[in-house]
């Protein structure tokens, strides 16, 4: 029982002392200004620029030196207590051999354990600390067996930076910091100070009285936090019911001009039926006409070519006995007959008909009745049945075919070949062509090679534009996969921060997704700077993240905002905003992570969710049209897609991030 209570606290612990990136440990464990914890060596890796990227929150710090940090000093000693109790408990619950840490001499088998020193001892050392005066005040414990346990974290000496030789036993008021002895006679000269202990009774008072005003702003923050998520619930039915609304308007209107399309239509063909009938007619007696004309005339040429009389004369006494004169002349009394120019029964005007073509544009009711200046208001597009697809997309929920074998595809481009970014362990741009087959890797052998390649893009001459996330950049590939031209370096008229997604507009301009700079670059076609909208937060026109791109057949530009759970739409070049859609959740029309966004030629917007594990499908104004898709690893399952694309011909291509492969769905 005592076993099973300390390693029920133990493991407790360890779940709080690990590193979120190495998953191990912590090891020397630093605190970032958002509070949240790493192991020195993965802030070193992390590092760039003097910047760090917290993996927890997304927050960019600015760090001159990892060591300059402060030290979570609570956090490592109790690391040090889980990894003490771990080994400990291996080297007699499982019965394994551990060697004295003391000595160290091969075969020397611990027989002790030294809770002061934290080291196993063999016969010779244990015997040592019984003898030495240094060690006879040790607990040391034999043989090994529960009572080896540590009970509780020890705390760890800190020794100051400037003097390696002095511990830290002193606190400076004035400047809020643990000096050593050292340190009052110099830098700290005149500042009031006091040991630790002292400090400590002195600060915990203060430490708890902030706690408890914490709790209290705590509450107040979870109420607010309720009240918003009533809100939301609100708005999201109110949508609802908007979305009904326009839906059975839609309907009502649809079957109107279904109705008017089968009149008219009816209409049309009377009316063609009817001219088209006597122009048969009129047709098959002009080909009999002409057929007589003809014959008579080869006739009478035939006898007049050679001038011969008795030809001439016979001829003659022919067209006589035939009567062929008097049925000329009957011909020529049936074409003035058959004439179309006097006959009021048929007008030779193209065929018509009359019906108005107007419609009248219709608002969806406001979802919240005169919000305040804190309240953000839902905007919806207009909704105008000229706009309305009448023909919704007919994307059936299986893929009709599977490319296997695309490790971590995170982007994809769909011209006359497949254009896909990989990340991993290939971090490279694979072309392929329609059947799958490997044309050609881009991206290795550059100067800089890519290192995390999260956009692509392929422009009307067929070069290849590739946003690389991890160095900053934008590469300009040629078709067969040499490096042309790279952008976004630190210093230059264009700068860039992680950049993902990417797209072109109808003029050839670039578009490009900054994820941390939470904005759109907009870069002329020679890949200069144009223009930048956006920023971080939740209200309209604002960036949480934002993840892809793409741009419809009218040049608005989609964005999907990836931690605020929408898109949003852009007017181009001006970057104005015009209306968003989508909220976080799994229902039918909302949206979690939204990652990838491609809008086909009709403007139908398809969104990838890496979150839901599904493709959403909108109309243009965001209307919720269906999803395909759910989680998993059977064929037609996704599991966290990525980037998505569609061709002219509406075949949807999409990136199978977590089972490393893309569906094709038509």
């Amino acid at each position: 029982s005592i076993v099973f209570t300390v390693m029920s606290v133990s493991e407790d612990i360890a779940g709080k002392v690990t590193c979120p990136r190495c998953r191990k440990f912590y090891e020397f464990p630093r605190v970032l200004p958002c509070l949240h914890c790493y192991c020195s060596p993965c802030l070193e890796k992390l590092e760039k620029d003097q910047e760090v990227d917290c993996d927890i929150c997304h927050s960019c710090h600015a760090v001159s030196n990892v060591q300059d940090l402060p030290v979570a000093t609570v956090i490592a000693d109790l690391a040090d207590f889980c990894q003490e109790y771990q080994r400990v408990m291996q080297s007699y619950t499982f019965g394994e051999m551990t060697e004295c840490d003391i000595c160290k001499c091969p075969g020397s088998q611990a027989i002790g354990y030294c809770k002061t020193c934290k080291k196993f001892t063999c016969e010779l050392c244990y015997e040592a600390h019984m003898r030495w005066p240094n060690y006879r005040n040790h607990d040391v414990v034999r043989p090994l067996g529960v009572d080896c346990l540590p009970q509780q974290p020890s705390q760890r000496e800190l020794f100051c930076k400037r003097h390696s030789h002095e511990k830290l036993n002193l606190f400076c008021y004035t400047c809020h910091d643990l000096i050593c002895r050292d340190c009052t006679l110099r830098s700290h000269e005149g500042h009031k100070f006091s040991s630790v202990q002292q400090a400590f009774w002195e600060q915990k008072g203060s430490v708890v009285s902030t706690l408890g005003k914490l709790s209290t702003t705590l509450d107040t923050v979870k109420a607010a936090i309720d009240d918003a998520s009533s809100q939301i619930v609100s708005v999201t039915e109110s949508q609802k019911r908007a979305y009904d609304q326009i839906w059975s308007t839609f309907n009502e209107r649809m079957q109107a001009l279904c109705n008017t399309r089968k009149r008219l239509t009816d209409q049309v063909t009377r009316q063609s039926f009817e001219k088209l009938e006597k122009l048969q007619l009129y047709n098959s007696k002009m080909e009999s006409i002409q057929s007589k004309i003809r014959a008579f005339s080869e006739f009478v040429s035939s006898h007049l070519m050679y001038d011969s009389p008795k030809g001439v004369i016979a001829m003659e006494t022919i067209i006589a006995r035939q009567k062929l004169l008097q049925e000329v002349n009957t011909i020529s009394l049936e074409l003035k007959e058959l004439s179309f120019a006097n006959r009021p029964d048929f007008n030779r005007e193209a065929i018509s008909v009359e019906f108005n073509r107007s419609f009248d544009e219709f608002q969806p009711p406001d979802l919240l009745p005169s919000p305040s200046s804190d309240v953000i208001p839902l905007r919806s597009p207009p909704v105008s049945l000229i706009d309305v697809q009448c023909f919704l997309p007919k994307v059936d929920g299986k893929p009709v075919r599977v490319i296997d074998g695309i490790v971590r595809p995170s982007a994809i481009f769909v011209d006359n070949k497949l254009a896909i970014c990989q990340l991993g362990s290939l971090n490279q741009v694979t072309l392929l062509s329609m059947k799958g087959e490997k044309l050609l890797s881009v991206g290795k052998e550059c100067e800089e090679p890519l290192s995390c390649p999260c956009g692509i893009a392929v422009d009307s001459e067929g070069k290849i534009l590739v946003t690389d996330d991890a160095n900053h950049k934008l590469k300009l590939f040629s078709a067969d996969g040499k490096c042309l031209k790279t952008v976004g370096y630190r210093g230059s008229s264009l700068e860039l921060k992680t950049p993902v997604g990417i797209a072109l507009t109808p003029s050839g301009q670039v578009l490009i997704c900054e994820r941390d700079n939470h904005c759109v670059q907009l870069l002329n076609s020679n890949l200069t700077h144009a223009g930048t909208f956006g920023k971080r937060g939740y209200k309209p026109g604002e960036f949480n993240h934002p993840c892809d791109i793409a741009v419809d057949p009218l040049g608005r530009a989609y964005v999907a905002d990836c931690f605020n759970h929408r898109i949003q739409v852009f007017s181009i070049p001006d970057g104005g905003f015009l209306y968003q859609f989508g909220c976080k959740g799994a229902a039918p029309g909302e949206l979690h992570r939204p990652s990838g966004i491609c809008v086909d030629s009709d403007g139908f917007v398809y969104v990838s969710e890496r979150k839901n594990h599904r493709i959403s499908i909108f109309s243009s104004n965001g209307t919720f049209i269906k999803t395909i898709g759910k989680r998993g690893t059977k064929f037609g399952e996704l599991n966290e897609p990525i980037g998505i694309s569609v061709n002219e011909n509406k075949v949807l291509y999409v990136c199978d991030f977590g089972n490393d492969r893309v569906h094709v769905y038509k």
